[in-house]
């Protein structure tokens, strides 16, 4: 799949809730922390990003989510992601379905094409430890006051290779966005995102 270039993209921001002194003890409030700062410093100091449009044939808009974000987000490291490979890692990770992923789902495939994938960025081959975030809505359990409930919330997904709030240096880390579907107990849409600052860029 070629990297389309965009005209004329819309640049959507992060939520960026207000830092609390009485809310680090909340487990999904710390998450959100971690998750904010992450995003914020790979992409602009303000939280902005460039939605893409992503097919969703076969209701794999997740896994194409993931090829475009890569291709856009890490373009000078191989191999990338595929459709049919991530496909192929689909299948071996037995789930029921192969379409319409959860963001669960789509973070387990990423870190498992990560951990049999070798990589070759000019050093040494190796393996990665990847990790998937995502924004999206979200008007769950956890925040209390109304102003903090928005739209493109940071998440980054914790698997059992990387937790929520790791920092080292050796994680490979993936943004894609949700149209809040998944973050509201269904699936929802899912679409690659890049950096602000492409010609064309309406900001």
């Amino acid at each position: 799949m070629a990297v389309a270039k965009p005209t004329n993209a819309r640049v959507s921001q992060a939520t960026d809730i207000l830092l609390s002194p009485t809310k680090p003890t909340l487990g999904r409030y710390r998450a959100y922390i971690h998750a904010r700062n992450r995003f914020f410093s790979a992409f602009h100091p303000k939280g902005r990003f460039v939605r893409i449009p992503t097919p969703s044939d076969n209701l794999l808009c997740g896994l194409y989510a993931i090829v475009i974000s890569f291709q856009h987000q890490h373009p000078g490291l191989t191999p990338a992601p595929t459709l049919e490979h991530l496909l192929s890692v689909c299948r071996g990770c037995g789930f029921d379905n192969e379409g319409n992923l959860s963001g669960d789902q789509l973070s387990l495939v990423f870190s498992a094409w990560g951990d049999k994938t070798v990589f070759d960025d000019g050093g040494e081959p190796n393996r990665r430890r990847c990790q998937l975030g995502y924004l999206s809505r979200y008007n769950g359990p956890g925040w209390e006051d109304e102003a903090e409930r928005g739209e493109d919330v940071p998440v980054m997904m914790g698997t059992r290779e990387v937790d929520t709030e790791e920092e080292k240096g050796d994680i490979l880390r993936l943004w894609v966005w949700n149209d809040g579907g998944w973050a509201g107990g269904g699936m929802g849409h899912w679409e690659g995102i890049r950096r602000v600052g492409e010609e064309g860029d309406d900001v």
